[in-house]
């Protein structure tokens, strides 16, 4: 290697480490997650059901009413309008594992939708569990599951 090309490799270290000092301080700086009950309508239909004008509204039933969650980024969050019955789902997902280190998410699931993260950096499998559990019941879900490694099921 030639000196010009490993002056190169070592001016760009610094610049490796400010951009992942900046990742990681949007995710902590501008992550939020909300969630609020109530018993707003929630559309059940996919937007392939959809006529151009036409939209399909179901009052939400039963004592479970529904959920609102908004998760993500500030100017990227989501919000994801669900019942809170047995067609929702809360469920576990390994994100990531290196060596000795795992990284569990929580998301939620309504039919026919994309699922919304909810929380990440979980440390393990058993505080993923928990936190889904207590979640689930704080929010009234019946319908929890933790997935294989494989991604979402």
């Amino acid at each position: 290697a030639t000196t010009w090309q490993v002056r190169l490799f070592g001016s760009l270290f610094p610049f490796l480490f400010m951009a992942m000092g900046i990742y990681a301080a949007i995710h902590m700086l501008f992550w939020k997650c909300s969630l609020e009950t109530g018993n707003e309508k929630v559309d059940t239909t996919t937007d392939s059901e959809l006529d151009e004008e036409e939209t399909i509204e179901t009052q939400v039933t039963g004592p479970g009413g529904s959920l609102k969650a908004e998760s993500g980024i500030a100017g990227f969050r989501r919000t994801l309008l669900v019942s809170r019955d047995s067609t929702s789902e809360l469920f576990c997902k390994l994100e990531n594992r290196s060596q000795e280190k795992e990284s569990w998410s929580i998301y939620l699931r309504a039919p026919n939708r994309d699922p919304l993260r909810l929380l990440s950096v979980l440390k393990s499998s058993a505080e993923a569990e928990a936190v889904q559990r207590w979640l689930a019941e704080q929010l009234e879900i019946s319908s929890v599951q933790v997935t294989p490694e494989d991604g979402f099921v």
